[in-house]
């Protein structure tokens, strides 16, 4: 949009955003109860999506979050957390994708699962990997998956291949 960088530091729990020209950090955000998140994404809206992994949620359920942020602010503009939080947990990895229609697809990576989640929290669809293949963070087999994206039937990447 404006040229300038979004950055993500997973251990530090910090997002930033780097001035393109400048090179300096212009806004920047930590928090470590996202517990090492992944997938930080700009909206055109010039708000932030990110996966929450929640490895630092210990004094509760261990669990995942999909999170959109206001920079500036920092305050959560959307958030979706499962009702029944220990549901929807993947230490490693993850991904939110914001939709055109207004949904979120969000990568479960650990398990292998992908769902679709509109404004109000309500689920769309629900998909869990069957395949099993080693998996390092596992340290034997696993159906993880590490990110998912959905695209459009005409869109670039699929090439009308279907």
């Amino acid at each position: 949009m404006d040229g300038n960088v979004l950055i993500s530091f997973r251990h530090l729990d910090t997002i930033a955003i780097i001035d393109k020209d400048t090179k300096d950090i212009i806004w920047s955000l930590t928090d470590r109860a996202w517990g090492h998140q992944h997938h930080a994404n700009m909206l055109p809206s010039g708000n932030i999506t990110i996966f929450a992994n929640g490895m630092n949620n210990l004094d509760q359920p261990l669990h995942s979050r999909a999170i959109e942020l206001t920079p500036g602010s920092g305050e959560i503009a959307w958030e979706y957390v499962d009702p029944q939080r220990w549901t929807f947990f993947s230490p490693v990895m993850g991904g939110v994708q914001r939709l055109p229609n207004g949904n979120t697809l969000i990568c479960e990576a650990l398990n292998g699962r992908v769902f679709e989640v509109t404004p109000d929290h309500q689920m769309v669809w629900d998909y869990v990997c069957p395949k099993y293949h080693p998996v390092q963070v596992l340290h034997g087999p696993g159906n993880a998956l590490f990110r998912a994206y959905r695209y459009a039937a005409d869109s670039p990447e699929i090439g009308n291949r279907l």
